[in-house]
């Protein structure tokens, strides 16, 4: 049995600055996550969304709140839309499965610039997929997702700057980590192709990683991945032609050997 309760909060809890924005609301001030950021990091915990962890969209619904008034006329009944969501999940240590749930609101009809000589009803047709947001980030800090932010370290400039340092790490071992993947990557595509047996396999087994080497090779290692594949080919078109012309030769002794028939054979 797993004993450590804090164990997924610890590893979500921190929020990259990268992927944070302030923002001022109604004369509130605070820090913004990225809602895509959260998702990438349920993604890297649990594993991809639809078979490790996901969300079911429970209730939806559009509530009026009051009428908007615009220069003492009626101009529209104010609409606020909310959205409950199951998020389920796979525990990566015990496998055991979980589910926390959460709710999203959204200003679906509502008075933009109050107060303004540009007062306007506003009709956001993006209110679902708004509402939904909201309400599977409010599910997902409960599991400890963006657990700084909300908790106020962020206003503590302190926390920010240690965040960076550390990003930094990260970022430069990360960076190690995929140079020296990419080089045994390399260093096996060039041997399987030295290695291929026919003409189909060594075009599949180039195929399925040039991309890579496209993306992450230096000039010196792309012109090296194409040339071991010309070089082989040229080797096995060699290997192919000898071999045909070896079954050609065969035949035409075969034929030869068999000679004409003997005058005694029946007729």
């Amino acid at each position: 049995m797993d004993d450590n309760k804090m164990r997924i909060w610890n590893a979500v809890e921190a929020t990259d600055p990268n992927f944070t924005k302030k923002f001022e609301l109604g004369g509130f001030r605070g820090t913004a996550i990225v809602p895509q950021y959260l998702i990438k990091k349920a993604t890297e915990l649990f594993g991809p969304a639809g078979i490790k962890w996901g969300y079911e969209l429970t209730h939806s619904e559009i509530v009026e709140t009051a009428m908007i008034r615009i220069a003492g006329v009626d101009a529209a009944m104010g609409r606020v839309h909310t959205a409950r969501l199951r998020v389920w999940f796979e525990d990566p240590v015990t496998q055991l499965k979980g589910e926390v749930f959460g709710t999203g609101h959204t200003p679906f009809v509502y008075l933009a610039g109050f107060g303004s000589a540009n007062e306007r009803v506003v009709v956001d047709m993006e209110y679902e997929k708004k509402s939904i947001t909201d309400a599977l980030t409010k599910a997902l800090s409960l599991l400890g997702f963006g657990a700084d932010v909300r908790m106020g370290l962020y206003e503590h400039p302190g926390y920010i700057q240690e965040l960076q340092i550390e990003g930094e790490v990260d970022r430069e071992a990360a960076a190690l980590k995929a140079k020296a993947e990419f080089e045994a990557m390399f260093e096996r595509a060039i041997d399987q192709m030295n290695k291929a047996s026919d003409l189909r396999t060594l075009e599949m087994i180039f195929k399925l990683n040039r991309p890579h080497v496209q993306a992450h090779g230096t000039p010196d290692q792309r012109a090296q991945y194409e040339s071991a594949k010309n070089v082989r080919a040229r080797a096995l078109l060699k290997l192919q032609k000898e071999a045909e012309m070896a079954a050609a030769q065969a035949a035409g002794g075969n034929i030869g050997s068999a000679g004409p028939p003997s005058e005694g054979a029946a007729s």
